[in-house]
């Protein structure tokens, strides 16, 4: 009886480190906070676990500046990286400013194969009084269906505006961030606006300072959306997307 239940002690030790090592994740996300006077420095960094070499991974980190006036995107910063053996990276850093009355949240992921396979959440609140972050889950982030602004002009603003109107009109959360992009072209004449999906190009377009064209573009835009959502929903059936 003895022998017995040794071996039972023995199976569930083993089914516990089995457990664990599958638990356990090849790459890391980890946010890291310095704090310095009234501004917060914010580093999005990866761990690879493992003693394999490991490429063709992306990360994004976002970071949402809330207060009593406004609730809206700080940042958003994405890339391609790749990671020695058991090697700690730093991926990016983002410097905000901050005052008593705000709070920040910020998310960040790293993609595989078109799948967040980990990602980290923290927030941080009254932060120039006292360096306060506790985690934060995904749902309260409300990262399904974002859209980051990254834009420069008052035409990329109204456009921006034109295309959260019409995807509410749609009534569709996507299961991913949308980031609308500007950049100004050569002699700093006009401008052009991307619409991304996970740093992919769906549309862009030379930006012309009119209101109707603006929401021409956004139904375009939205248009464009849709259909990569269908397309990808058809090839994904079954699983969950991001």
């Amino acid at each position: 009886m003895k022998t017995y239940r040794n071996i039972i002690l023995v199976l569930l030790l083993f089914s516990a480190f089995v457990i664990n090592a599958q638990n356990k994740k090849d790459i890391q996300a980890k946010i890291v906070i310095e704090q310095k006077d009234n501004f917060i420095t914010v580093f999005g960094t990866a761990v690879n676990t493992t003693s394999l070499y490991k490429d063709e991974y992306r990360y994004r980190i976002i970071s949402k500046k809330r207060s009593e006036k406004e609730n809206r995107v700080q940042n958003s910063q994405s890339g391609v990286f790749s990671l020695n053996p058991n090697e700690t990276k730093t991926l990016c850093k983002q410097k905000l400013n901050i005052d008593t009355n705000s709070h920040v949240d910020i998310f960040m992921c790293i993609i595989k194969d078109e799948k967040i396979i980990s990602k980290d959440t923290i927030s941080i609140g009254e932060a120039r009084k006292k360096l306060s972050s506790a985690p934060i889950s995904e749902t309260e982030f409300e990262i399904s269906g974002m859209i980051v602004e990254n834009v420069l002009s008052k035409s990329g603003k109204e456009f921006y505006e034109y295309f959260g109107v019409v995807n509410r009109l749609y009534g569709i959360s996507y299961p991913y961030i949308i980031t609308i992009n500007e950049k100004p072209f050569f002699g700093g004449q006009n401008s052009e606006i991307s619409v991304l999906i996970n740093d992919e190009v769906i549309y862009s377009f030379k930006a012309i300072p009119k209101d109707d064209f603006l929401y021409a573009a956004a139904l375009e835009a939205h248009k464009r959306v849709f259909s990569h959502y269908t397309r990808r929903k058809e090839l994904y059936i079954g699983e969950t997307l991001y």
